[in-house]
């Protein structure tokens, strides 16, 4: 069977066409998936989901009442009441060392021994001619009393007597001069001198000093020199030990201005049992001139600095922080006081408001007390 040319062509059209109309349907298909996906204009759909907001977490303390003071300040160098450079009363040599740098003596140790022997015998011969003449004074008396001396002989007779004694003691207590003594009880701040030296009555010998009693000298101003009275607190701070206060109490006030600064010079004896303070140091005196008992005290570092005011946050209903304006009154060195809008049992925020922002969401961390 013959099949014609035109047959064939039919035929092969009719295939093209086919698998055309197969196509379109499956792009046809293809984008209404895709629309379903994203939507009626061809825009994908968004989730309607609204942001959480994160709390920030914080440290917090409470506000609790106490008392702070207000402090005239000012700054000295520590001395001492009893500073004593020691001398010797005779000359000689240097035979030994009883006390160095650093070692505490009491009154009356003896610090060094200056070479004795000359001075030994010249007491011996003293007390050699007191014996003489005690006994020339008792066989004066005895002739005296039968009326075979005269007065004027007699009263010759206990003057040398009297001077023999005097001569004596002088002797005696220049040989104890041989060994020098501490004056005072304290701390050997300085030697001066070596084994085997030559003193003379001008060459110093040691140093002490008595830490016991320590003075910080300041000078105040006629203003606030008028508020201030013997007896009158102060606290003492040094850099070198920050975490120690020492309690001091005014002792003096100088009853005169200096003419050339306009100052009045006030003295400060300070405690320090545990001698911890040096003479010498320097040190920050804080003058108490008036304390508040019951204050609504805040912690520095719960304090914030904005616009040259200062705030503080307030956690209140335990998730929300209130930026709270502060009104500063008494300050030391770690609290101020709060004189309004805050109160005793508030609960603020001490680390991690840093940035915040008034009403921001926190979460307590830790509740410092």
């Amino acid at each position: 069977m013959k099949i014609s040319k035109w047959s064939i062509l039919t035929l092969g059209f009719f295939l093209l066409f086919v698998a055309a109309c197969s196509k379109s349907d499956a792009e046809s298909s293809g984008k209404k998936d895709k629309a379903d996906s994203t939507g009626t204009n061809g825009v994908a759909k968004k989730e309607n989901k609204t942001p959480e907001l994160k709390a920030v977490p914080v440290e917090v303390t409470t506000i609790a009442a106490g008392e702070i003071s207000s402090y005239v300040l000012t700054n000295a160098s520590l001395e001492t009441e009893e500073t004593v450079d020691i001398f010797p009363q005779v000359t000689g040599i240097v035979v030994k060392l009883r006390a160095e740098e650093g070692q505490y003596v009491k009154k009356g140790d003896v610090l060094l021994d200056v070479d004795d022997r000359e001075y030994k015998l010249r007491e011996e011969a003293a007390r050699v001619n007191y014996d003489r003449q005690k006994n020339n004074y008792e066989r004066s008396k005895n002739m005296f009393d039968k009326k075979l001396l005269s007065d004027s002989e007699f009263e010759v007779a206990n003057f040398s007597l009297e001077q023999a004694r005097i001569e004596w003691d002088q002797a005696k207590l220049t040989l104890d001069y041989c060994n020098i003594k501490a004056p005072i009880s304290g701390f050997i701040s300085e030697r001066t001198v070596k084994l085997g030296d030559r003193l003379l009555t001008s060459t110093k010998v040691y140093s002490i000093v008595n830490p016991d009693l320590l003075l910080a000298k300041i000078h105040l101003t006629e203003k606030d020199a008028l508020r201030t009275r013997a007896g009158q607190s102060a606290e003492i701070l040094s850099e070198a030990l920050p975490e120690h206060k020492f309690a001091g109490k005014v002792d003096r006030v100088s009853p005169v201005v200096d003419p050339s600064s306009g100052m009045v010079r006030v003295t400060i004896r300070v405690a320090d049992r545990q001698r911890l303070l040096k003479p010498g140091m320097f040190v920050n005196v804080h003058l108490i001139t008036d304390t508040k008992r019951n204050a609504v005290l805040i912690p520095k570092k719960a304090v914030i600095y904005d616009d040259n005011q200062q705030f503080v946050y307030v956690v209140r209903q335990d998730t929300l922080a209130f930026k709270v304006q502060l009104k500063p009154g008494y300050t030391d060195r770690d609290r101020i006081e709060a004189l309004h809008g805050l109160n005793i049992g508030d609960t603020i925020i001490v680390v991690g408001h840093s940035g915040m922002k008034d009403s921001t969401r926190v979460k307590i961390a830790e509740m410092k007390s």
